[in-house]
């Protein structure tokens, strides 16, 4: 999958979502779109009973790094996977460094992100001005999930 999505040209929509693509599977998918600027939009979203797609923190590691150098991708879905903070202030900085980035449409809900991936997120979109959707719900952004567990901050 990984060798055609490289080499494909006409490919502009991608779905992997509720795969178990593992970091394995995600290293393999996000070096071939590193290569190809064709494909705009790609939904590696995990399941809803809490499977991540990309492998977790691992998986996530190899977004951020095609981020930082894939320009094309207009629309990312990285729902329902476990990055937490660390992950998702990696996947915002490569945003933020790509200076080619055309990303308008970024779903980051259910992704187990508090207070300091929030702040990632912020940063991030302080200085990215293309964004026009993005979707952060059930993430526990002030340190509470939605039944008031956790410490808020």
């Amino acid at each position: 999958m990984a060798a055609m999505v490289a080499v494909t040209g006409a490919l502009t929509k991608l779905s992997l979502a509720q795969n178990e693509l593992e970091e394995e599977g995600t290293k393999a998918i996000c070096e071939a779109l590193e290569q190809n600027t064709t494909l705009k939009e790609l939904d590696i979203s995990g399941d809803r009973y809490g499977q991540s797609s990309i492998g977790g923190t691992a998986g996530a590691k190899h977004v951020a790094k095609m981020l930082g150098v894939n320009g094309g991708l207009t629309a990312l879905n990285l729902s329902r996977n476990h990055l937490k903070d660390e992950s998702v202030s990696a996947v915002c900085e490569a945003i933020q460094s790509n200076k080619e980035t055309k990303l308008a449409s970024l779903n980051m809900s259910e992704i187990c992100m508090g207070p300091v991936g929030a702040k990632s997120v912020a940063a991030m979109v302080a200085v990215t001005g293309g964004l026009t959707s993005l979707n952060l719900s059930d993430n526990q952004l002030c340190g509470l999930d939605r039944y008031g567990r956790g410490t808020y901050t």
